[in-house]
């Protein structure tokens, strides 16, 4: 091996190495016709018979392709996200009879569900069309929601055409009013929630939560089919009329599944003893947010097993009603006497005491864990689950922590939600510490154990960035934690600190760094937070010397660019940098939204291979590029190609430059409707000159068509 041969293939790894991750990752996943900006029918047929056809291809289709027949019958055969192909259609070719079945077809499928946004006033209102859609998805047990929403107002009054989207799983939530009292509505929608039950075992689909939408009370229900219901979802209780309500089993079946389901009991069962135990040995709030000066001279505990702890809180509660309501001392002890007197002989047979796994630690921990699951469902269940443990729990270190953890709550938060000792929140914290949970915690104010604990927090931040955990530590967490001179110690040690805290923090210490800080700042920030534009653009700490800084002008066209972060780097240097051009000339796209691309500075505006990689992203960023290019046939031929329609924001002048002799007729006309409609009323010779040369047809171009 020659030894040039070694240093170039050195070389290379080492570039390779160097590659954003952006990049390297575009690299491992070439696409056929990568290259291609506008794709031929031959091209096409190769990508959709070989199964190789992409979301990504989709843009690169010329308007006359796409709405051939037999095209958009293969495309419809693809796995696809339909309401872009739908967009990319005209009105004409969506409203086609013809076209008919390829479009009911394409609604069958399950990535479908907002095509019906997608479709013209006439296929909305169509109510064959309707029908055959909502049937054919609700063989196929898929989803209707968005379909039923996006129907025309007329049809979704329809009985017919809303009893089928019920039936096939619709929310009830999109009812018209009428309908939500209707039983006949109810029942479907119960049906369609059994049948999906029996595909799908999440637990998403075994509750029955959309029953809030009906007009229960309104409705003439037997007893039996509202105990169906309140076993799928007990939280309906307070929706059914009083009649119901007063149904003590279905009660019993709305506090044990919540407890705060108390406040909605008829007050005949709200004084049942038997209820009240159960509600008071886990939440005697609840109780005492129902207290008033009658009913605090009545609570009589004797037969109830209640704890010390229990009795101390409810205690308190009365006392303080009592005493804004003016009672004397007699009234105040013989209340207190209720309330601790307790008496094993004096037992009730209707009051036992209901000691299930609530109370134990054990079992209350293993409910937890299974909730971890799938916490992004279970969140309100553990909050739920906490409500209904015992009062005694409630002040558990091991299972309040556990609770923390499992619903993602700030310490402090969650002890005022809940109403739990401010002494409680420095051993939680502790608790936590201890577990390598270090979200809303707070610190001892001084001494080696603080010291101790803001080395791992500052270490664990640092880890968490190197191994790209996201969620650690929370924005503006560890500032809150660390004091100015904390602050300012770990940040020279560590710059990188300095991304987990606010703008404010985050400028005050940026002060302090060094030139090479700030270098090191800026090639350690793999995931951009120092191009944040929710932190009001953080990269205003780079000085004029770092403006010619090419990572950090590859960083924001790699991240988001706007006009913001471009402020603070010289982009006129770059698009004159070979390094840099070569930089742009290897990236497939510019990922940017319109509202950004507004805000640019000119010089990428105007500069032609910044523009062609933003358009790789979005073609309708056409309308906003440099004036010279909206007529570069370069761009034109390719944009027009795909999308004639965008013509429509070009000037009188722009039209008179522009070169269509490459373009297809079909694409021709559509630029000629746009011209048309903008400029029909100006001089009519000169439109007429240039409707000739906006149709006209190159020998090539005859031939071809």
């Amino acid at each position: 091996m020659s030894q040039s041969y070694l240093k170039f293939t050195v070389l290379i790894i080492y570039k390779q190495k160097k590659m954003p991750n952006r990049l390297q990752k575009h690299n491992k996943s070439r696409e056929p016709f990568e290259h291609i900006k506008v794709l031929s029918r031959e091209q096409l047929d190769k990508l959709l018979d070989d199964q190789k056809f992409s979301s990504t291809h989709l843009s690169k289709i010329p308007l006359y392709l796409l709405e051939d027949k037999e095209i958009l019958i293969k495309l419809v055969n693809q796995t696809l996200y339909f309401p872009d192909l739908l967009k990319l259609l005209s009105s004409r070719c969506k409203s086609d009879e013809n076209n008919k079945e390829i479009f009911l077809r394409i609604f069958s499928k399950r990535h479908a569900g907002h095509c019906m946004g997608e479709m013209p006033k006439k296929c909305r209102s169509d109510l064959d069309f309707a029908l055959n859609i909502l049937q054919s998805r609700k063989d196929k047990m898929l989803n209707v929601g968005w379909i039923y929403q996006e129907l025309d107002s007329t049809l979704k009054r329809r009985k017919q055409v809303a009893l089928l989207a019920i039936d096939a799983g619709a929310n009830p939530r999109d009812l018209p009013e009428k309908f939500k009292e209707d039983i006949d509505f109810l029942k479907a929608y119960v049906k369609a929630r059994e049948m999906f039950n029996k595909k799908y075992t999440h637990d998403i689909y075994n509750s029955l939560i959309e029953l809030k939408h009906f007009k229960l009370y309104k409705m003439d229900l037997s007893n039996a089919f509202v105990a169906k219901l309140m076993q799928k979802e007990p939280s309906a209780y307070g929706y059914f009329s009083p009649k119901h309500k007063r149904l003590k089993k279905l009660a019993w079946m709305a506090i044990k599944a919540d407890i705060s389901s108390y406040k909605d009991l008829p007050d005949k069962l709200k004084q049942d003893m038997q209820i009240i135990n159960y509600v008071v040995a886990r939440q005697p709030k609840i109780l005492v947010d129902n207290l008033d000066n009658k009913s605090s001279m009545k609570l009589n505990f004797s037969h109830l097993d209640l704890s010390k702890k229990t009795r101390d809180y409810i205690y308190r509660a009365a006392e303080k009603v009592l005493i804004a309501n003016k009672a004397d001392v007699l009234e105040i002890a013989k209340c207190k006497a209720g309330i601790y007197t307790y008496s094993k002989d004096n037992t009730n047979a209707n009051a036992k005491p209901f000691n299930n796994w609530h109370f134990s630690k054990a079992e209350v921990l293993k409910a937890l864990a299974s909730n971890n699951k799938y916490r992004w469902l279970n969140e309100n269940k553990s909050e739920q689950l906490f409500t209904n443990i015992s009062y005694e729990l409630k002040f558990d270190l091991d299972v309040v922590s556990q609770f923390i953890i499992s619903t993602d709550s700030e310490v402090v938060e969650f002890c005022k939600m809940h109403h739990l000792p401010e002494r409680l929140i420095k051993d939680i914290s502790k608790v936590l510490f201890s577990k390598r949970t270090y979200k809303g915690i707070s610190l001892p104010a001084k001494g080696k154990a603080r010291d101790y604990m803001v080395k791992r927090l500052c270490d664990a931040a640092i880890n968490a960035r190197n191994n790209d955990d996201f969620y650690f530590p929370s924005k503006y967490d560890l500032q809150d934690l660390l004091s100015t001179k904390e602050q300012k110690r770990y940040i020279n040690k560590y710059p990188l600190l300095l991304l987990d805290f606010r703008h404010d923090v985050f400028v005050k210490n940026s002060k302090h760094l060094s030139k090479h800080q700030k270098l090191r700042l800026i090639d350690q920030d793999k995931k951009n937070d120092l191009l944040d534009s929710y932190s009001y653009a953080r990269i205003e700490i780079i000085d004029q010397a770092l403006k010619h800084n090419i990572n950090l002008a590859k960083k924001i066209i790699l991240d988001w660019p706007s006009g913001e972060k471009c402020l603070h780097v010289d982009f006129v240097y770059f698009c004159n940098n070979p390094s840099f051009n070569a930089f742009l000339a290897n990236i497939e796209q510019i990922t940017i939204h319109d509202s950004d691309f507004s805000s640019l500075p000119p010089v990428l505006k105007n500069n032609k291979l910044f523009i062609k990689k933003a358009l790789n992203y979005d073609l309708e960023l056409y309308k906003k590029i440099g004036k010279s290019l909206q007529t570069d046939p370069e761009i034109t031929d390719w944009i027009f190609a795909i999308r004639p329609h965008l013509a429509k924001c070009l000037s009188r002048m722009q039209f008179n430059k522009l070169d269509t002799t490459n373009l297809h007729p079909i694409a021709r006309k559509i630029i000629y409707k746009q011209y048309n409609a903008k400029f029909k009323k100006e001089d009519v010779l000169e439109n007429a000159l240039i409707k000739q040369r906006l149709l006209q047809l190159n020998q090539s171009n005859q031939q071809a068509a």
